[in-house]
C-alpha cells in the first residue's frame, strides 16, 4: 500500500486494476464494488487502453480457463463442478432404500433448476464483471446448500448413518469451496482462485460416485 492510499478518503477512485472502471476505497483497501468509468471523465490514453484490454483478457482467461481445473461439466451449467474424465463407479454401500429413494427424490426435484441456470462462457468483447461472475457462483453454492439441508433432514437407517454423514460432508466441502472460489475470482487473482478450485475436485468426484452407486443419479452433480 502506497502512502498516498494510506490517507486517501473513502470513496470513487480509478480502479487501479482496469483503467476504464472507477472502484471504491473504504479508507484502508480497495472493495469489490466497481462501477463504469463516468461518462464526463477524460478519455483513456492509449497507456490506459491497453491497460483496460489487459483487464478484460484476464477476465476471459478465468471465464474459459474455469472448465478446466476441476471444475469441468459443471462449469459449462452453474459454473464449478467435477471433472469431464467419468470417475469408476463402486459397488452400492447403502443399504437403506427408503434413504436413497428419498434423497434421489429430493435431487430431481431441485437439480434440474440449478443445472439449467445459464452459462456466463464470456466473450470476445464484453465478458462479465468480477462482481457479476462471483455472485453466480455464490447463488449457485448457496442452491446446492439448499438441497443439502433437505438430504440432512431424510432419516437414515443407523447401519447407514456414517457412509451418508461422509457423502453429506464431501457435499459441504464443495458449497464451501464454490463460496470460498467466488471471494478468489472477486480479488482477481487466477493462481488463487485455480488453487482453490481444485480442492473441490475431490470431493465433487467422491459426491459423484455415491449418487451413481447409490441410485441417486439426480445428486450425481453431471449427466456423464
Amino acid at each position: 500500500m502506497t502512502n498516498d492510499q494510506t490517507t486517501k478518503a473513502p470513496g470513487w477512485y480509478r480502479d487501479p486494476e482496469d483503467p476504464a472502471l472507477i472502484r471504491y476505497w473504504d479508507g484502508s483497501h480497495w472493495t469489490d464494488r466497481r462501477r463504469p468509468r463516468p461518462e464526463w471523465a477524460p478519455a483513456l490514453t492509449p497507456a490506459e487502453e491497453a491497460a483496460h484490454r489487459a483487464a478484460m483478457r484476464r477476465r476471459r482467461w478465468y471465464l474459459r480457463g474455469a472448465g478446466t481445473i476441476a471444475l469441468g461439466a459443471l462449469v459449462v451449467l452453474t459454473l464449478f463442478a467435477i471433472r469431464a474424465d467419468v470417475p469408476p463407479i463402486p459397488p452400492r454401500s447403502v443399504e437403506d432404500t427408503a434413504f436413497t429413494t428419498a434423497a434421489e427424490s429430493v435431487c430431481a426435484r431441485s437439480m434440474p433448476a440449478i443445472l439449467e441456470q445459464p452459462p456466463e462462457p464470456g466473450g470476445d468483447d464484453e465478458p462479465p464483471a468480477d462482481e457479476a461472475f462471483a455472485r453466480r457462483i455464490e447463488t449457485t453454492a448457496g442452491d446446492l446448500g439448499g438441497v443439502l439441508a433437505e438430504l440432512r433432514r431424510l432419516p437414515v437407517a443407523d447401519p447407514d448413518r456414517a457412509e451418508v454423514d461422509a457423502w453429506l460432508g464431501d457435499w459441504q466441502l464443495f458449497i464451501d469451496v464454490g463460496h470460498r472460489y467466488a471471494a478468489a475470482v472477486r480479488r482477481g487473482k487466477p493462481s488463487e482462485f485455480k488453487a482453490v478450485g481444485a480442492e473441490g475436485d475431490a470431493p465433487s468426484r467422491r459426491i459423484y460416485q455415491f449418487a451413481k452407486a447409490n441410485g441417486m443419479p439426480s445428486c450425481a452433480f453431471s449427466s456423464v
